[in-house]
């Protein structure tokens, strides 16, 4: 019953509304087709976000660890001291 829902509806529908070939539609046989001419690319201007966001979350980032890495060393590595 799937397989019938799935698959020979669908495709009994499609085949049901193929266009009859009108006037406007029809291709002349051995023209080629008209081509396009093509567009000039403009250069965009990259938007603010990715010229100044972009490196400000970098920099917090490295800013982050190297912090992370400097409170280890001076609060939790420096309270533990091995005494002999």
């Amino acid at each position: 019953m799937t397989i019938l829902l799935l698959v020979v509806v669908p495709s009994a529908i499609v085949a049901a509304t193929v266009p009859t070939g009108d006037a406007a539609t029809d291709v002349a046989a051995g023209q080629p087709a008209v081509e396009a001419p093509a567009e000039a690319v403009d250069e965009v201007e990259q938007p603010w976000t990715a010229r100044f966001l972009v490196p400000m979350l970098l920099f917090m980032g490295v800013a982050a660890l190297v912090g992370s890495a400097l409170y280890y060393g001076v609060r939790i590595r420096g309270k533990y001291r091995v005494t002999q």
